[in-house]
């Protein structure tokens, strides 16, 4: 899975930079359990910009909400539905 944001991330100062790695916080929403997936940065392959992406691999089953938030980006709430493999 691809975490593109909506807005481009692009340096406005030499003091900042597009991060390497972003946190997704994830919780199942009927076991509560929780874990932070950390996704990491490569060349879009869309030719434009950076993405971020990662194996999720989900502890359980179940619908999972993600949260991501990035810099100069709204905070935004995905909903993800895992099933038993």
């Amino acid at each position: 899975m691809l975490v593109v944001v909506e807005h481009p991330i692009i340096p406005s100062t030499e003091a900042e930079r597009i991060p390497n790695e972003l946190n997704v916080p994830g919780r199942n929403l009927s076991t509560a359990v929780s874990r932070t997936f950390v996704v990491g940065r490569h060349n879009s392959e869309l030719g434009v910009g950076v993405e971020w992406g990662t194996n999720f691999e989900f502890p359980d089953a179940g619908c999972w909400e993600l949260q991501l938030s990035a810099p100069k980006n709204v905070a935004s709430t995905v909903i993800v539905k895992i099933l038993k493999p």
